[in-house]
């Protein structure tokens, strides 16, 4: 199958989220590009809103890519999730981090690689992308076992 183009991409990780959360029962709504950070708000059946970043992946990669933005604008109701398609050869996979969390992590990896030198002794150049590697395999604790995770993964160079 040919890759489809970024956007395809993208909108195919932001519809399988909200299939995920349609059938746990959660209303939700898809912003197509008129929110700044949020790609999903969604009301459990609890009555209490979530709001949720998705980032895609097609290929069976780890990396997923982010922005100087995704350092910060965290909140307590605010998730990210990773969406892997696996080429659309098999099931695709998500794992679901709190925003704060994520914010740390890319602003940490960030300061880390900025601080780096290459093989020649030079710094890296300057850059708004930022990456986020999805590994170290653990079950996300039980409590958030209602938003939509299977799989939670942390990355432990960080902590």
């Amino acid at each position: 199958m040919k890759k489809p183009n970024r956007n395809n991409i993208g909108n195919a990780g932001e519809y399988y989220v909200a299939h995920i959360l349609s059938s746990r029962n959660y209303i939700t709504t898809i912003t197509l590009g008129r929110a700044e950070k949020y790609d999903i708000l969604a009301v459990a059946p609890n009555k209490k809103t979530i709001k949720i970043q998705v980032k895609t992946l097609f290929d069976k990669g780890w990396a997923f890519r982010m922005t100087k933005k995704d350092e910060k604008g965290g909140g307590k109701n605010f998730f990210y999730v990773f969406v892997r398609l696996n080429k659309l050869e098999k099931e695709p996979e998500y794992w679901v981090f709190p925003s704060l969390l994520v914010n740390k992590i890319i602003r940490e990896i960030h300061k880390k690689y900025s601080g780096s030198r290459n093989k020649s002794g030079k710094k890296p150049k300057k850059t708004d992308i930022r990456a986020f590697v999805v590994r170290d395999h653990r079950l996300y604790p039980k409590k958030w076992g209602y938003v939509c995770s299977k799989k939670y993964y942390k990355n432990y160079s960080i902590f």
